[in-house]
């Protein structure tokens, strides 16, 4: 009986129950205020379309059949019925995994970064708009000696991110001067070495990202070096928790990988899918963590504390306060840490003068009073202020109306 029933009877009813689900679903109005965010910055969109083509010329150079023109039959192409479709039964068990690591990365890392992660690197290393010194600046007054240290991993990290492409394109031509074996384990070390400053790279993304929609929310203008700058700033804050997870995925995943080239190890080449899920899980776990670093002053603890309240459904934006989508569903009290650049060699304080605490650039100690008073003087509430703000700054001057909730 069902055998002559139409297939796309069942997709339709599909697609037709999750429009309803959200339609009626109280996320629905974030997601539109996202998409409009998107509109209004394409930059946004613009980022993960550019990320994802350059992975897709790596992939297709690297790995496509064709080497030629005459390998190109445009015929395969147009002919779709002759295509061979598998049977869900023979994939179903193939798509979990993948599609919890694509769940897992909405809260994590969105998108990957190589081979563009090259070119960041050179940026970094260049001090492309003051980045490389404005990280130097924001790990040392984070973490004092180990932020040194941290730096130099990131250093290493993107001089392999560098040799990456070198090692891939060169590798044949050395085998007859270093063994295959070693060639292998040489490649091997310098993949797992850049994927710390590439997975580093993709979370400074997203940071950045989250302050664009950040201040959209708000309705403020800003300048476009001040405004890389203050996310690498708060990038420091959401490396207690990136550090974490390059910590456990390269000790449960990239390190066993690494070791297979050196030793036998079993089960490497099936690319240990019990580590992969407990990544995921530990991800989607503390979904709200790293958005949580990024918009507050406040320690990791802290933020292991406020999604645990996020997940016993305390906090009015619950799991998707970690979703760049959800920032149009924050309270104007939730955002913290900004600071407005200070006038040139002026004082200006952002308090009131009870207080008489000075600004220091956008990096305050405080949790949720600061950002308050920056977006009140991009607005009308200009009565925090004890100094004048200086205009075509970040964060200071209005420039457009917000478009989302305020």
């Amino acid at each position: 009986m069902l055998s002559g029933f139409p297939r796309v009877y069942p997709v339709l009813g599909l697609c037709g129950g999750y429009v309803l689900v959200m339609f009626f679903n109280p996320v629905r109005r974030a997601l539109v205020d996202g998409f409009r965010c998107i509109g209004r910055y394409k930059r946004i969109w613009i980022t993960f379309a550019l990320l994802g083509f350059g992975y897709f010329v790596f992939q297709f150079v690297t790995f496509t059949p064709i080497r030629d023109w005459s390998d190109l039959d445009l015929g395969q192409i147009a002919s779709l019925p002759s295509w061979y479709w598998p049977r869900l039964t023979e994939i179903w068990t193939e798509t979990p995994l993948p599609a919890l690591e694509g769940v897992a990365g909405i809260f994590d890392n969105a998108t990957t970064t190589y081979p563009l992660s090259v070119v960041a690197a050179m940026f970094m290393l260049v001090n492309w708009r003051g980045l490389h010194g404005a990280l130097v600046r924001a790990l040392w007054k984070r973490y004092g000696f180990c932020g040194g240290l941290v730096y130099l991993i990131l250093l290493l990290s993107a001089l392999a991110s560098l040799l990456k492409p070198l090692v891939f394109w060169r590798l044949p031509e050395w085998s007859g001067l270093v063994p295959a074996a070693g060639l292998l384990r040489i490649s091997a070390s310098v993949d797992a070495s850049a994927f710390i400053f590439e997975y580093l790279l993709g979370v400074y993304i997203q940071v950045y990202l989250i302050t664009v929609c950040l201040a959209w929310i708000k309705g403020v203008s800003f300048e476009e070096g001040e405004l890389f700058r203050f996310a690498m700033r708060r990038f420091s804050y959401v490396l207690e928790w990136a550090g974490i997870v390059v910590a456990v995925s390269t000790l449960i995943v990239r390190l066993p990988l690494v070791l297979a080239y050196f030793t036998n190890i079993p089960g490497v080449l099936d690319y240990l899918p019990i580590a992969r899920v407990l990544m995921s899980g530990l991800i989607i776990a503390f979904c709200s963590v790293q958005i949580s670093l990024a918009l507050h002053n406040e320690t990791l603890i802290e933020a292991m504390r406020a999604q645990h309240r996020a997940a016993r459904g305390e906090q009015r934006v619950g799991l998707f306060r970690g979703s760049a989508l959800g920032l149009g569903e924050m309270n104007q009290d939730e955002v913290a840490d900004a600071r407005v650049e200070e006038r040139e060699r002026r004082r200006v304080f952002l308090r009131a003068l009870r207080v008489g605490e000075k600004a220091d650039r956008l990096e305050a100690e405080h949790r949720n009073d600061v950002l308050a008073a920056v977006f009140g003087a991009a607005r009308v509430d200009e009565a925090s202020h004890v100094a004048s703000l200086e205009k075509r700054r970040f964060f200071i001057g209005k420039k457009h109306e917000a478009h989302g909730p305020a």
